[in-house]
Parts: structure tokens; C-alpha cells; sequence
């Protein structure tokens, strides 16, 4: 005769560590899949750094094959040195910051995804307050981000030379 019981009983043991066995596995699958996205992100950080950096040494092989190297340097945080430039100078000095604006705006739109770090949403802040005047009398058009950030890092900037 079957003990209806006692099989009833081995069939809820069983189902029980099929329920276990089911949830380690799926445990075991949720951590793997946890650290497979972390390293992605990590790997998707790295791409967006590596391009921020191959973006600016654009900029800075552009800028020491320039034939106006000279009348260019001086322009850092220098607006009045704009109003001594030839007109070539002048739309040569224009087209490299532009470039310069188009890498600060990206940093700023970076940030605003959390994919950037503080030291280089400070260097990008400084770069607007040093050239905000250079860009305005170059004519070189910004963004509303940078102009937002200009705004904001301006009355700081003003109290720390104070």
C-alpha cells in the first residue's frame, strides 16, 4: 500500500529545495549580472575620458602648429590682447576657441549626466572665467550651459580675488 502522506510529504521537501535551489541560482545570476553592469559602466567612464582627452590634444596640436602661436598665448585670460590681432589672427583665435567652447560644453553636459569629476568641472569652470571675455570679443558663440556657469562661478570667482 502507498502512504499518501508520507509521499505528499517527499514531494513538498522536494519542492521546497527546488524553491531554494531556483532562488540561489537566480541570487547567483542577479550578482553576476550587478557586477557585468558596474564593470560596463566603468568601461563606458573610461571611453568618455578617453575621448575628453583625445579632444583637447586636438586642440593642443592644433594650437602649437599654429602659425599665430605667438599672438594666441597671450590671449588666455587677456581680453584686451584681442583688440592687437591682425584679422587672420583674429578668425584663427576665433576657429580654436571655438573648439575650446565645444570641449568646455561637452564637460558641462557630462557633468550633467554625473559623468564627470569634480577636478575637471573645476578646470572647466575655470577655463569659462578666464575666457568668457576672450570668447564675447572673438565673437565666439556659447552655450547656455556655459553661460549658466559663468553666472553661477562668477560672484565665487569675484569673492576669492577680494
Amino acid at each position: 500500500m502507498v502512504n499518501w502522506d508520507a509521499l505528499g510529504a517527499i514531494a513538498e521537501l522536494i519542492g521546497a529545495i527546488a524553491v531554494i535551489a531556483t532562488l540561489a541560482y537566480l541570487a547567483i545570476q542577479v550578482r553576476q549580472s550587478k557586477l557585468l553592469l558596474q564593470r560596463n559602466e566603468k568601461i563606458a567612464l573610461s571611453q568618455v575620458h578617453q575621448a575628453r582627452t583625445d579632444t583637447r590634444l586636438g586642440l593642443h596640436y592644433a594650437q602649437l602648429n599654429s602659425p599665430h602661436l605667438d599672438k594666441l598665448a597671450p590671449l588666455w585670460g587677456n581680453p584686451d590682447a584681442v583688440e592687437h590681432l591682425t584679422e587672420d589672427e583674429t578668425n584663427h583665435a576665433r576657429t580654436q576657441n571655438m573648439i575650446a567652447v565645444s570641449i568646455v560644453d561637452n564637460a558641462l553636459y557630462q557633468d550633467s549626466l554625473g559623468l564627470l569629476d569634480s577636478d575637471t568641472l573645476e578646470e572647466a569652470t575655470t577655463v569659462i572665467l578666464d575666457s568668457y571675455e576672450v570668447w564675447r570679443r572673438l565673437g565666439v558663440p556659447v552655450t547656455r550651459r556655459i553661460e549658466r556657469r559663468y553666472q553661477r562661478a562668477l560672484p565665487d570667482a569675484r569673492d576669492a580675488s577680494a
